[in-house]
């Protein structure tokens, strides 16, 4: 079995399925692309500039000893994308919803077993993951991934630096660094082993909790023009504007490719693996997305990370929409386009 056979391609079906059409309105899941040629086939064929990937597992998490529901943030999120209303501010036709990581035997595989096992596990889901990523990469495109936990970022970072040759640079919106030991990989040291393997350039955390980030993790990012931690608590309470401190941060990457993360995890009582009562709000976080439309930097992907709708009753309508607006916020702002 090759990488490509993981990934189930979503179809026009799969959009109609996901779509609630309604006389005298056009859906974006009526404009999109869809794979009906298979991943690959579509992948190359396509002229979007924009595709979408779903990655429905919590292996990550939990090798990390945290919380499962990671699995269910692309589910909610899918179908209340799809019924954004298609217009003069967003059509549609500018995404490519390629397909779904097939983790259904993974995830049965993950019940009940060690956390070396769920370890081994998480690198079968990254053999999957960045060889698509470094194709889309490739063709020219801007990867937009719903996880899944953030053990997913080392695929976003290593499937980028492959297709462009160099290390790329990273911006992380999270209260955690996410860059524990390399002691067998789970969602908290995806960064550190996309560093240390040579994918990972200048690292970036925006927002991080003063508080729940070990002494040692800090002075491991302390490295001169490799890495910035501005702090929640800098950037919410000190005496600029949040925004400010955002768009100084991308002012220091000049033309370079940036990936940026996102992790739920960082907004106020949202339903995730770590939830946080003092975080970001939803607002924040898309008032970061669109000042991306006045950056040089050219962003290479955009992950978001961990929502768990399943930790919260009835909270699936929450994410899902929260998660559609990040997206479509994203690509208005024209992310990629240089």
């Amino acid at each position: 079995m090759t990488w490509t056979d993981h990934w189930r391609p979503f179809t026009s079906e799969d959009a109609a399925t996901c779509t609630s059409a309604r006389e005298g309105e056009i859906k974006i899941g009526q404009r999109v692309q869809c794979a009906d040629s298979g991943i690959l086939e579509s992948l190359e064929a396509s002229n979007a500039r924009y595709v979408l990937l779903g990655i429905p597992e919590d292996i990550g998490v939990r090798a990390n000893g945290g919380r499962p529901g990671a699995a269910y943030g692309w589910k909610a999120t899918l179908p209340h994308f799809m019924n954004v209303q298609s217009n003069e501010y967003l059509d549609g036709k500018e995404v490519l919803v390629l397909g779904t990581l097939n983790t259904a035997e993974w995830m049965k595989t993950s019940q009940g077993v060690s956390v070396d096992r769920l370890r081994e596990l998480t690198a079968k889901i990254d053999a999957a993951v960045w060889p698509l990523i470094e194709k889309i990469a490739a063709l020219g495109k801007v990867p937009m991934v719903i996880g899944g936990g953030h053990n997913n970022s080392y695929g976003c970072l290593r499937g980028v630096s492959q297709a462009i040759g160099r290390p790329i640079h990273c911006v992380n919106v999270d209260p955690h660094a996410d860059f524990r030991s390399p002691e067998g990989r789970h969602s908290g040291n995806g960064f550190r082993y996309a560093r240390d393997e040579g994918y990972l350039e200048q690292y970036s955390v925006f927002g991080l909790h003063e508080g729940y980030n070990s002494a040692e993790m800090l002075s491991l990012l302390k490295r001169p023009g490799k890495s910035w931690c501005l702090s929640f608590e800098n950037v919410s309470f000190g005496r600029l504007p949040m925004i400010d401190h955002w768009d100084e941060l991308w002012s220091r990457f000049g033309s370079e490719k940036v990936g940026l993360e996102i992790d739920v995890d960082g907004i106020t009582d949202f339903p995730s693996s770590a939830d946080t009562p003092s975080g970001f709000t939803l607002n924040e976080i898309r008032q970061m997305l669109l000042a991306l439309k006045n950056k040089d930097a050219r962003v290479a992907y955009l992950h978001i990370a961990e929502a768990a709708p399943s930790l919260v009753a009835g909270s699936d309508r929450k994410v899902g929409r929260s998660l559609a607006f990040l997206l479509c916020d994203f690509i208005k702002s024209g992310a990629g386009r240089h």
